[in-house]
């Protein structure tokens, strides 16, 4: 089977209809699965990194937010920043060259550390789809917010991404009881999406879930958030579950051991062109990097399948690996 793509379509929670480059994607007969991701981009006319993560040959890349910085209620100023990025060639080539899908954090949803009380969300949002060409029949037009899921792949080689929006419905009160980060309506739309049966579930969220102790945003700000995540998987029986993240302008390696029923793993990939010092993080494995740099995820269908983290930098050299057994990670 050549690499172009089949994306399964799941009733209410996938599309069938993105219109993909033919350099893609995986069947049964291929033999790995390559993953690019990144978040952070500031200077969007410059992007000299994405001529490195097309020479990494992704067939998806995962852009987590913070993909422009918006940081704006003047939606014609936030289109004119999303077109300086349309019209970077670096950009183009490796929206030409694999299949991308984005979510996005507080600077390309309006302002920093945004959340429902943003005033232009609405116009945020469809300036958002439209940029990444959401199909019209794509679920993700249908409800509020940019939140989605694809299924990638044939049975036995399945990568279900699922793109979290941890902005729209987000409230402002942190470390309440009654504070929200996904908003009832996009938390009964996860339970739905976490009953697709894939080999590997790659959840994607614009803020770090498992790492704790930086003091910047992160899913501990929402505890019972937080363990709602965790009790929501659990409770579906779904194994093979990794986190993905972006927003802090350095890359890591999270885990836990604790909140599912087999490790959890929060990659966190970042910045694309920004640096950040290292903070602390005891639950980190191997080592961070906090120089322009992208991640990549290989996932090699071998008898024994793996999970393969890295971290790139701006030069194309593999700063940090990590494999883990598939089977691992089962429930």
């Amino acid at each position: 089977m050549d690499r172009r793509t089949l994306i399964k379509g799941v009733a209410g929670i996938t599309s069938a209809s993105l219109s993909l480059p033919g350099s893609q994607l995986l069947g049964n007969s291929a033999k790995e699965f390559c993953i690019g991701l990144g978040s952070c981009l500031n200077n969007s006319q410059d992007g000299a990194i994405l001529d490195v993560v097309r020479a990494y040959d992704p067939q998806l890349f995962l852009w987590l937010g913070d993909n422009i910085y918006g940081d704006t209620t003047n939606m014609s100023l936030l289109q004119r920043k999303y077109q300086r990025l349309a019209d970077n060639p670096r950009f183009q080539k490796l929206r030409d060259h694999c299949l991308n899908l984005s979510i996005w954090d507080d600077h390309d949803y309006g302002a920093n550390n945004a959340g429902q009380e943003y005033s232009k969300k609405k116009a945020s949002r469809e300036i958002f789809l439209n940029f990444w060409n959401i199909p019209d029949d794509d679920p993700r037009w249908s409800h509020p917010g940019i939140y989605g899921s694809y299924l990638l792949g044939d049975e036995g080689q399945s990568v279900h991404i699922i793109l979290l929006d941890g902005r729209t419905f987000r409230s402002t009160t942190k470390w309440s009881p009654t504070g929200t980060m996904l908003g009832q309506l996009q938390w009964d739309w996860l339970a739905d999406a976490l009953e697709v049966t894939a080999d590997v579930t790659i959840i994607c969220s614009g803020i770090q879930v498992l790492a704790d102790e930086h003091g910047y945003e992160g899913w501990y700000e929402f505890p019972k958030e937080r363990e709602r995540l965790f009790s929501l998987i659990r409770r579906s029986g779904r194994s093979g579950v990794i986190f993905v993240s972006g927003d802090q302008h350095w890359s890591e390696l999270t885990r836990v051991n604790n909140r599912l029923d087999y490790p959890s793993f929060d990659f966190t990939a970042s910045s694309l062109d920004q640096s950040w010092p290292l903070p602390k993080n005891s639950k980190r494995v191997g080592s961070a990097y906090g120089s322009p740099n992208f991640g990549g995820i290989r996932i090699q269908w071998d008898e024994d399948p793996q999970i393969v983290f890295e971290i790139i930098d701006h030069m194309g050299q593999r700063r940090m690996q990590h494999r883990v057994s598939l089977s691992s990670l089962q429930s």
